[in-house]
């Protein structure tokens, strides 16, 4: 019960974090950063979106209400196959919060709640 808490609190706070202009900018990119692109698919692979890589899905992705599916998320609900998959894409090299916040900060707390989810 005490690791559901801190995940749930952990989960708030990374939606918090996200403001209309972080959402904003990652709506603008034509084309993901690479740095990028892993965190945005781990959130589409939770939240059941595919092709987070085109704008059209990126724009369905983070739409209004955004932030409350994040606060709210049911990982409880989440299939195994997900988390495998969001456990491939966080292991790789270049899943790291240091360079994605190089690159674009409104990626940085995705990142962090894909890392809560997947715990």
């Amino acid at each position: 019960q005490a690791e559901h808490d801190r995940c749930r609190q952990t989960m708030a706070a990374c939606a918090q974090a996200l403001t209309p202009q972080h959402l904003r900018e990652l709506r603008s990119f034509a084309k993901l950063p690479p740095t990028v692109a892993p965190v945005l698919e781990c959130v589409g692979v939770f939240l059941n979106v595919t092709d987070v890589h085109l704008p059209v899905a990126r724009r369905r992705l983070l739409v209004e209400g955004f932030c409350d599916k994040l606060q709210n998320f049911d990982f409880e609900a989440v299939a195994s196959w997900q988390y495998r998959r969001v456990r491939k894409l966080l292991a790789a090299p270049g899943f790291d919060e240091e360079a994605i916040r190089g690159v674009c900060a409104g990626a940085v707390p995705l990142a962090s709640w894909c890392r809560a989810v997947a715990a």
